[in-house]
């Protein structure tokens, strides 16, 4: 997608009404997971997942679109969270190594073309034993879930992205441990938590 105010809007537009029907749940559920005060969201997008940071928490939202960031700026009003601003690529995140407790990402890696690089650069960046948690659409054993993820291609290809791969073995792939993957809409949608 291309990086204008225009497509920002119609992303923002896009994600308010799916978070207003069903995928707002999903992200609650994986921001009760979130561990520790110094958060890393990356592929922040416009700011969806604002509503659910909990008081007290310090949240760097990193992407790679400075339109995207600008309407996420709007959405932060809860002066209890500490909420930064990071215009930069995923592969190349300006923290130091052991900065952040926990790293939240949704729906990011559909967009990203080396997966395992962006997986590696955000294990540098959290502290020992620091938690990734992931929330992706992905490939389904099933043939309902098959179906779905069909049905959602053409949504995909107008954001100028794809189907994530299966990030429960990207994750293994990328050395993290202690990984879990809890699916919430059958096995095509799932929360993936893993560990440094």
């Amino acid at each position: 997608m291309k990086d204008t105010k225009r497509s920002a809007q119609i992303y923002d537009f896009f994600m308010r009404t799916a978070d207003f029907f069903i995928v707002g749940k999903w992200r609650s559920r994986l921001w009760d997971k979130v561990e520790g005060t110094d958060i890393l969201e990356a592929g922040a997008g416009t700011g969806s997942n604002i509503p659910y940071f909990k008081p007290g928490q310090r949240v760097a939202l990193l992407d790679n679109s400075k339109y995207f960031l600008q309407v996420a700026k709007k959405k932060a009003v809860d002066q209890s969270i500490e909420i930064s601003y990071i215009h930069a690529d995923l592969k190349q995140i300006p923290a130091d190594d052991g900065t952040f407790d926990s790293v939240a990402a949704t729906f990011l890696f559909c967009s990203l073309d080396d997966t395992l690089s962006a997986l590696q650069e955000i294990k540098r960046v959290l502290k020992d034993g620091g938690m990734l948690l992931l929330l992706e659409q992905g490939p389904s054993a099933t043939v309902t879930g098959s179906f779905l993820n069909l049905m959602a291609l053409p949504l995909y290809k107008l954001a100028g992205a794809s189907l994530a791969p299966d990030m429960g073995k990207k994750v293994k792939e990328a050395d993290f441990k202690d990984i879990k993957i809890e699916p919430v809409f059958m096995d095509a949608l799932n929360i993936i938590s893993c560990r440094k």
